[in-house]
């Protein structure tokens, strides 16, 4: 127990230290991270109990509800933190009160039996021994799984979605927040799975295993914890979202036959010529909102015409360009003192194993082993 109960001071210190950055930092995201915060500190709140019932008594109704919140209400903060980050214009509906609805539910089947017969007490100890084993809490918990499931598998659709949109729309390779917020996701799966277990040995009454459960669940958000406060830290350009009003095209990139329409064979041609005459390429941070304007076209015809007649989303279609410049350069003599490095910043690339891995999937080589066979020839 004295593990556990260090374990929780150190998890409330971190928590209360993030949750402080989270409020006070200058951010583009001060609604993502206020959400982060409130999930924090609920979370934080509820670990707690097992400091503070050592040394003060508490009303057992506002220490059910404190459970009830933190199972109940702490979930949705986590998933609008994640649509915050994901998309740059997100705001809150009045739709999203739903997302209280199971806590609301909770509290009402729980007002008859759970609450009203206790509003007398007066320390949690007091409460009827099986109060926990009754329908109430069961139901509670299945609630709560559920919809924390729910939120965990809403989570990935939300990410699978963001990722397509992205390569739809962006040329650059780096998915910050689609590869943070999979990692983040997954955790939090890891620990639903883990709590789940907690929670059926809680209700088989195994004292010994539910112990080392509730410190693994506890070791699991201390490093969650200490991980967004490192990512917080060290990386705060994670926070850049997109568009929410961004639709994807289809679900994959398709090739249609352009034989039978010579409008969009010549603008299959205009869009070429002006690649190679202007490369736009270069720029790492060129997405097709910007090339749209810059060939004062429509976006969405665009879009249209580059994954439905090439084959390509237009993170692939800008790539094919930038790879075909490397591959100018490193056949150059006279560019031969440039580095591999040097090449992929020139090309518009902000990765060396993007780079590595797109010009090895078009042309079978790495950059040196391709700059190596030119060079004998």
């Amino acid at each position: 127990m004295a593990f556990l109960y260090n374990v929780t001071l150190v998890f409330i210190y971190l928590s209360i230290l993030l949750s402080i950055f989270l409020l006070t930092t200058k951010s583009k995201n001060r609604q993502g991270n206020i959400f982060l915060a409130v999930f924090i500190i609920l979370r934080a709140i509820d670990a707690s109990a097992i400091v503070y019932l050592r040394y003060i008594d508490v009303h057992p109704v506002i220490e059910i509800l404190r459970h009830d919140i933190a199972g109940l209400v702490s979930p949705p903060f986590l998933y609008l933190f994640i649509c915050s980050i994901v998309y740059s214009d997100f705001r809150l509906h009045h739709k999203d009160l739903l997302h209280i609805f199971p806590f609301l539910m909770v509290v009402i089947v729980s007002l008859p039996r759970v609450y009203f017969p206790i509003l007398g007490a007066t320390i949690f100890e007091s409460l009827p021994e099986n109060i926990f084993d009754r329908f109430e809490a069961r139901f509670t918990y299945a609630i709560a799984s559920i919809q924390t499931l729910g939120y965990i598998i809403a989570t990935y659709i939300l990410l699978s979605a963001y990722r397509k949109k992205f390569l739809e729309n962006y040329s650059s390779s780096v998915l910050y927040n689609y590869n943070w917020l999979m990692v983040l996701n997954s955790i939090t799966l890891f620990l639903f799975l883990t709590a789940t277990i907690k929670n059926i040995y809680k209700f088989n009454y195994d004292n010994n295993s539910l112990l080392y459960l509730r410190i693994s669940v506890l070791l699991i958000m201390l490093f969650l914890i200490s991980w967004m406060v490192l990512k917080a830290l060290y990386s705060p350009g994670i926070f850049a979202g997109i568009d929410s009003s961004l639709r994807l095209v289809g679900t994959r990139p398709v090739v249609r036959n352009a034989a039978d329409k010579p409008e969009i064979i010549e603008k299959i041609a205009t869009l070429d010529r002006y690649m190679k005459e202007y490369e736009p390429y270069l720029n790492p941070k060129l997405t097709i909102a910007q090339l749209a304007r810059e060939m004062k076209w429509e976006t969405k015809d665009l879009s249209s015409l580059i994954n439905n007649y090439s084959g390509k989303n237009f993170y692939e279609f800008v790539s094919e360009y930038r790879i075909n410049k490397a591959k100018e350069i490193l056949q150059t003599p006279s560019e031969a003192h440039y580095t591999i490095l040097e090449i992929l910043y020139r090309v518009g690339y902000n990765s060396k194993s993007s780079f590595n891995t797109a010009f090895k999937k078009q042309t079978g080589l790495t950059p040196t082993a391709y700059r190596k066979k030119h060079k004998s020839v």
